[in-house]
């Protein structure tokens, strides 16, 4: 199955009509790559640099949106049931403090395709400040299958 990855670390892009610069530069690069994302065989990966803890009050509704828009869904989201801003596992933690911990990167999949598991790495695994390597990110890992090309 062929399939593309886009891999996503959005700067600030300001003057758009997002609420924040980070929506802004994520809304830029998914436009800029619409018919691919429309062709049901990319996915988009990594750290938006904006959530729900960041912006409680526009993420959960842009993030919805954006999928909707796209025919995306994020498979975290979608594998655990939980809601945008209600993530039970992190993966972000500023300045490597686990007190200061957000939800800011995402695998976002096309609706059609299966989720078979989600895992999102701990805190004492990555990013606690002891470890000889560390990351200030978890990585978030999703199995899926994508639904058979028909090729003709």
């Amino acid at each position: 199955v062929e399939l593309t990855v886009l891999g996503v670390w959005t700067v600030p892009l300001h003057g758009t009509k997002e609420a924040t610069p980070y929506m802004g530069a994520l809304s830029n690069i998914l436009d800029s790559r619409r018919s691919e994302i429309a062709s049901g065989r990319m996915v988009v990966a990594g750290d938006f640099n904006c959530s729900a803890q960041s912006s409680p009050k526009t993420f959960p509704m842009y993030l919805d949106g954006l999928c909707e828009e796209y025919g995306l869904k994020s498979a975290y989201h979608a594998f655990t049931g939980e809601g945008i801003g209600e993530e039970t596992q992190q993966t972000l933690w500023w300045r490597s403090k686990q007190d200061t911990a957000f939800h800011c990167d995402f695998v976002l999949l096309p609706k059609s395709w299966q989720i078979e598991d989600v895992t999102v790495g701990s805190y004492e695994e990555w990013g606690h400040p002891d470890l000889p390597i560390k990351s200030d990110h978890a990585p978030l890992v999703v199995r899926t299958v994508p639904p058979a090309v028909d090729t003709g």
